[in-house]
């Protein structure tokens, strides 16, 4: 099956002031508060994130922008707001991926994650579609005696 065919955006982002961002799963409209029996119940996970990740996903903003073509190119300068510093305590990595990419970004790094795992591994998505090597992945990881554990979001 080629994924690649639907080359579109998935992407929820919000970057407020270039001092918080919010990243992940939440739709907006009526239709996903999940009280409509057509569309069934789902919970979906989003983060709020401060300090220098927020330039990180402001400039995946801007090249998601970029790579739409069909809007007024936009300079990065203006929307960039450089932190001098931080107070955070969590390390975090923006990584993307998508149809358009070459290289297997995120899931090579799930494969590294779950392949770390000592104890456990919760992985929640709706696109739950796992390749033969993630899958060698994860059977290692229960082999191993880590508790795993998908959860469906749909």
């Amino acid at each position: 099956m080629n994924f690649r065919i639907n080359n579109r955006n998935h992407r929820k982002l919000c970057i407020i002031d270039g001092e918080i961002a919010y990243i992940g799963g939440f739709n907006v409209g009526n239709e996903y508060l999940g009280t409509n029996k057509k569309f069934g119940y789902w919970r979906d996970t989003h983060f709020r994130m401060v300090g220098e990740a927020v330039n990180h996903i402001q400039g995946r903003f801007i090249l998601d922008w970029y790579q739409a073509g069909k809007y007024k190119k936009i300079n990065y300068e203006d929307f960039s707001f450089k932190m001098d510093s931080h107070n955070g305590m969590s390390p975090v990595q923006i990584i993307s991926s998508g149809p358009n990419s070459q290289v297997e970004h995120l899931k090579n790094m799930y494969i590294k994650l779950i392949t770390s795992a000592k104890k456990s591994v919760y992985i929640q998505t709706p696109y739950f579609i796992p390749d033969t090597s993630f899958m060698d992945a994860c059977k290692i990881a229960i082999l191993s005696g880590v508790d795993f554990t998908h959860y469906d979001s749909k």
